[in-house]
């Protein structure tokens, strides 16, 4: 599932609530989460929900990181390697059995 944060509505007082649990809801239910914003990764931590969290130009995600590290569900490197990423993936088979 590829999840955007684009709407072509718009949000509302009335269906702000629902539009964010519904968020929040594809992220917790999604195996693993693959983003470079911070609020994936933010909703990632939240729910608990691995997640691998690309490095962008803001440095927000830097900081983000270093409230949260050590943290076993985000892996975070500002030079990601494939080894690292198929690592990750292992792991977090082995600790949880709906990503096999």
């Amino acid at each position: 599932m590829v999840l955007d944060d684009i709407f072509d509505y718009e949000i509302n007082k009335t269906n702000r609530i629902y539009e964010y649990n519904n968020f929040l809801n594809k992220i917790r239910n999604s195996s693993i989460v693959v983003t470079d914003r911070l609020h994936g990764a933010i909703f990632s931590y939240i729910t608990n929900t691995p997640a691998i969290v690309l490095s962008n130009n803001t440095h927000k995600i830097d900081g983000f990181y270093k409230i949260i590290s050590p943290c076993d569900k985000i892996l975070y490197k500002k030079d990601i390697r494939e080894e690292d990423v198929q690592k990750f993936i292992e792991m977090q088979k082995k600790n949880n059995q709906s990503l096999n």
